[in-house]
Parts: structure tokens; C-alpha cells; sequence
């Protein structure tokens, strides 16, 4: 069975390696491809057939790639490209069934077709694409330091530095605070200050200005991350749908 693919990304090059993996893997066949989502988005609502996948990239000056795939034909699955991990969260909350981390390898491009076609689900996507730990350099020369992402409380910067908080201990690394947040599963951590990285699930109060968490350290909340923070955390709200009288 021959499955049809089509490319949108507004940056030539990527559009020339995402066309060139298509042609050269048997059973994928190029349905098209554009630099311009406009462009993509009418050629793709005004056609007889919808291919079956469609690889959208996420930052276009056009038109966002979260608000193109919302527009795109539902039978057509949809995988993002992207070089910010931290827009994986938002991906799959459109029904994405993969992204892919730029620069990827044709390598994760095979293993990305291949799930299509065993059909595997959003969440075994979203899984697979966020690692459960890695490694820094530490502040010792030399030394590497494996860090469990879901035993992380909190990240702070220090100068050159980030401070990685964990339960019993605190790992200093050479990293900014971008790279590392590149690196975390998106929909668990979130900047909330320029000094501040959060496990969300280890917050347990949210107070104006700051976030108190499980080992009752207070975290500052920035005014440019705030309406970000609330949002992620918003998704987690359970709220009572009854009226304030109870009727």
C-alpha cells in the first residue's frame, strides 16, 4: 500500500530533505510540497483526495502551524517539524500523531512512517519522543551525572550555570537555561521566571507572584511567564460546572 505524503515549511532546505527521505522510501509517494502554508492550506482543502500524512512546520511567519493543521483535512495525519521541544505539548493537543526535532536523521524519519503505519497511538508518539532522563556534565571535569526527569523539583540559573534540584541533592551544570528546557518533556516543565524551570507535577500551591512546591521551596513567577504558566496549569483545573447555589 502506497502512502501519500505533503510537505509544508516555509525554509527551502527543509522542504528539500523532508521531499528527498519521501522519494527515496519505497511505498511513500510525494503528494506535493510549498514554502507557504497559505499556499499548502488551499491546495489541500481544494482537493479531490487528502494525503495521508502531512508534515507541517510549526514556526511560520505566515500562519502558525498549530492554527494551519487545525484547517487541514481531519483524515490526513498530521506531523509536526520543529527545532523547540518544548512545542511538542501543544502538538498533539491538535491530534498530531508525531513531531520531529530538527535537525532529525532519516533514521527518525523511518521510525516516524513506521508508527504511522502500525498505527500507533498520540500518546505512544508523545512518549517516545520525550526522554525520561539524561546526562549533564557536572561541575567536576570529566564527570557525567544521569538526571531522572520526573525526580527533578525545580532548575535554577546561576551565572554560567543551571542548579538541577532534586530530592536529596543538587546538580550543578554547565548549561543555559534554554538548552536545558530544550531537553525536558514539555508538557511537565515550564519556565515560570528567567531564573526558574518547574516540574509541574511537583507544585503544590500557586500563590500571586510564586509557586510553592511539594518540598515547600517558594519559586518565583515572572510577569512575562505568567500567563503561559496559567494556562499549562489550567488544563490540570477541575472546576465545578454547577452554579454558585448549588440548583
Amino acid at each position: 500500500m502506497t502512502i501519500s505524503a505533503y510537505v509544508i515549511d516555509d525554509e527551502f532546505f527543509a522542504v528539500d530533505l523532508l521531499t528527498d527521505y519521501i522519494r527515496k522510501t519505497p511505498g511513500l509517494e510525494l503528494a506535493g510540497s510549498t514554502t507557504n502554508p497559505l499556499t499548502g492550506l488551499e491546495q489541500l482543502t481544494t482537493s479531490s483526495s487528502a494525503p495521508d500524512i502531512i508534515f507541517v512546520d510549526l514556526e511560520m511567519p505566515q500562519l502558525h502551524g498549530l492554527s494551519l493543521a487545525k484547517m487541514l483535512p481531519q483524515q490526513s495525519k498530521i506531523v509536526f517539524t520543529t527545532s523547540h521541544r518544548n512545542f511538542g505539548p501543544e502538538a498533539f493537543e491538535t491530534g498530531a500523531v508525531d513531531y520531529l526535532l530538527k535537525p532529525f536523521t532519516y533514521e527518525r524519519f523511518l521510525s516516524c512512517v513506521s508508527k504511522i503505519r502500525k498505527g500507533s497511538t498520540n500518546e505512544e508518539f508523545q512518549k517516545a519522543a520525550e526522554p525520561s532522563s539524561f546526562f549533564v556534565k557536572a561541575d567536576i571535569k570529566g564527570k557525567l551525572v544521569r538526571v531522572m526527569a520526573k525526580e527533578i523539583f525545580y532548575i535554577s540559573s546561576e551565572l554560567n550555570y543551571v542548579n538541577i534540584h532534586l530530592a536529596t541533592e543538587k546538580i550543578k551544570a554547565y548549561l543555559t537555561m534554554g538548552e536545558i528546557l530544550e531537553q525536558l518533556p514539555g508538557d511537565q516543565f515550564i519556565q515560570t521566571h528567567r531564573s526558574f524551570i518547574v516540574n509541574i507535577d511537583r507544585v503544590r500551591i500557586l500563590e500571586p507572584g510564586l509557586l510553592r512546591l511539594d518540598n515547600h521551596v517558594a519559586v518565583d513567577i515572572g510577569p512575562k511567564f505568567k500567563e503561559q504558566l496559567l494556562q499549562k496549569l489550567g488544563s490540570r483545573l477541575i472546576v465545578s460546572h454547577r452554579n454558585p447555589s448549588g440548583q
